[in-house]
C-alpha cells in the first residue's frame, strides 16, 4: 500500500537489483515507454549500486508502479519493485554492544 511521504510530497517506490550501469535517463525512457512517467522526483542510489526511489504525485500511479513491474525486466534487469518504507522505518538496525575484556 503506498504511503504518503510528506518531506517529499509524494508516494515513494522503491526499485532494487537494477544494476550499477543505469542512469537516470534510461530509467526514465524505460518508465515514459511504459506510461510509468508522472513523477515528481526520481534518483538512483549509488552507493552501494543497485536500486532507486521514484516520488510520485498520485498514490494510484505508485500502486499501478508496484503491480506492473515487480519481478519483470527494466533496463535489461529483473528487478523488485515495493512501496518504500516510511523514513525512520526501515526495519530492525544491529546495536552496537560494546564489550569490556576481563583481565
Amino acid at each position: 500500500m503506498a504511503t504518503y511521504d510528506k518531506l517529499r510530497r509524494g508516494y515513494r517506490v522503491f526499485i532494487g537489483d537494477i544494476g550499477n550501469d543505469i542512469s537516470i535517463f534510461d530509467l526514465d525512457n524505460e518508465l515514459k515507454f511504459l506510461g510509468l512517467d508522472n513523477l515528481r522526483d526520481m534518483w538512483i542510489i549509488r552507493r552501494p549500486p543497485g536500486f532507486a526511489f521514484l516520488v510520485y504525485k498520485k498514490a494510484r500511479d505508485a500502486e499501478e508502479l508496484v503491480q506492473k513491474l515487480d519481478g519483470k525486466v527494466l533496463c535489461g534487469k529483473r528487478v523488485r519493485v515495493e512501496h518504500a518504507k516510511p523514513d525512520g522505518k526501515r526495519g530492525p538496525r544491529r546495536k552496537r554492544v560494546k564489550t569490556h575484556k576481563k583481565s
